[in-house]
């Protein structure tokens, strides 16, 4: 699970950065939380443009997911953060094998906290 959705959120990370159509960093915050499988997840992208703003929260409801003006903390486990050129990602995890998750993110030379 942890492997399909940090593929999907570097895809769109990529994009933010410049790696894709789309990228430059900006002013702009978007989150999404989605419920998938009976796990909840959160991915935000902070300082993006416009343009990846409103392609991403469009992503978003694609899915079924909500837009929100942040991840939630009740019942979190953990968040995986990665920075590149200006442009912060976050993947949120709640009520889930949080040992899994951080575990991976550390490994992949990502910073683990225990808030959003």
């Amino acid at each position: 699970m942890y492997t399909k959705l940090v593929l999907t959120a570097l895809t769109a990370f990529m994009m933010a950065c410049g790696g894709g159509s789309g990228g430059t960093s900006g002013g702009e915050s978007t989150f999404c939380v989605n419920s998938t499988g009976g796990e909840q997840t959160c991915n935000g992208y902070t300082n993006v443009d416009s343009a990846f703003k409103s392609a991403e929260d469009s992503s978003c409801k694609s899915v079924n997911g909500t837009v929100a003006s942040s991840c939630p903390t009740s019942g979190l486990d953990g968040c995986c953060h990665v920075a590149a050129n200006g442009v912060k990602s976050e993947t949120c995890f709640y009520q889930n094998n949080a040992a899994d998750e951080q575990s991976s993110c550390v490994s992949n030379g990502d910073t683990w906290t225990t808030t959003p």
